[in-house]
């Protein structure tokens, strides 16, 4: 996990595309890995934002876990609903 300081908009494709999600109204971008991996980038304010990743393992096993580590992430955060 970590904080950028950069847009969910701003997050970069990694050779997947970039999938606009939200999480509980949050604005949010899943990041596809094709080596293995993803992360989903969650707004924090316009101009910033926290990535959460899961790596090492396979790219669909990844986005799996990786959206359920976000559901527990998510609302803990500042400026969610």
């Amino acid at each position: 996990m970590g904080i950028r300081e950069s847009s969910v908009g701003e997050a970069v494709d990694v050779g997947l595309g970039v999938e606009e999600a939200t999480f509980n109204s949050r604005e949010a971008a899943l990041i596809p890995d094709p080596d293995g991996g993803c992360i989903i980038a969650l707004a924090l304010t316009e101009t910033s934002r926290v990535d959460v990743g899961v790596t090492g393992i396979d790219t669909e096993e990844a986005c799996q876990l990786v959206e359920q580590v976000t559901e527990i992430v998510e609302p803990r955060l500042p400026g969610g609903n």
